[in-house]
């Protein structure tokens, strides 16, 4: 059985139930193919990017598959050499973020959020810890136009891109689950319903920004609570308690579901 599908670009990779992961896709330059990744690891989940996808073992450490081939890389220390153990990673094209056992966040690879510097083309190939960090334990993070985290205690903190300066979002109750895409949307489930700010196009169909919140359950119609939700640049798609899979969004490769395909515009969402 499938425990996680992680999407990334031309790649999908499969954790199963026993912790091994398989990827489907573009592989040794074949199209189509599916491959274990072999060396007896146990993983638990794990987040896309370009072409790579970003995993983490059940041990803690931190796996990040070569973006043509067969083989993992490990990302096992951090930039002063000490040993990283993550309890959650996230994804965004070739950077790559994950939390610490202690709660902090740290990123490698592609300094594309220009927080070590102005060169957005630097490559940081150790964990470096994200500056300006507020006194509390992180235990999810997304990335979209900004970088979103979720506290143990259910409070959500974000940090613009080239800023060292974190600002806490107050949303109406604690949250079990953030969301973000690269346009500048951003969900938070909260009671498990939907509350969203940022670009409203993506959460309303309306063009506008929503600067504090909005509560989008009357919006979407909803008429039970949400099991799990997923977004990306182009769409919305959750699952009710009820077992239902709703979609909304730019239909560009009729990923919706409804049938209809725009192949590339925007007139509908």
């Amino acid at each position: 059985n499938i425990r996680e599908v992680i999407p990334s670009e031309y790649k999908a990779v499969f954790i199963k139930d026993d912790g091994t992961a398989w990827a489907h896709g573009w592989v040794n330059g074949v199209g189509g193919k599916v491959i274990e990744y072999k060396g007896g690891h146990k993983f638990i989940t794990g987040n896309g990017g370009l072409y790579n996808t970003l995993l983490l073992e059940e041990s803690g450490d931190v796996y990040v598959n070569n973006p043509n081939a067969d083989i993992l890389t490990a990302f096992l220390t951090d930039v002063q050499g000490t040993l990283f153990k993550a309890i959650a990673v996230e994804c965004q094209m070739r950077t790559y973020f994950a939390i610490r056992t202690d709660g902090t966040i740290w990123m490698q690879g592609y300094n594309s959020s220009r927080w070590f510097g102005t060169d957005a083309n630097l490559q940081l190939n150790k964990w470096n810890k994200i500056p300006g960090q507020p006194n509390v334990r992180f235990k999810a993070i997304v990335k979209g136009a900004q970088l979103v985290g979720l506290t143990e205690g259910g409070m959500v903190y974000t940090l613009a891109d080239g800023s060292v300066n974190w600002i806490k979002k107050e949303l109406p109750g604690s949250v079990q689950k953030i969301l973000a895409n690269d346009n500048g949307t951003y969900i938070a489930i909260i009671n498990w319903m939907p509350v969203g700010w940022g670009q409203s196009r993506y959460l309303t169909g309306v063009t506008g920004i929503i600067s504090s919140y909005r509560e989008l359950a009357a919006d979407w119609g909803i008429t039970a609570p949400i099991r799990d939700i997923a977004i990306n640049a182009n769409a919305v798609h959750f699952i009710d308690v009820e077992g239902r899979l709703f979609g909304m969004g730019d239909n560009a490769q009729g990923e919706i579901g409804d049938g209809k395909e725009l192949v590339n515009r925007q007139e509908l969402y």
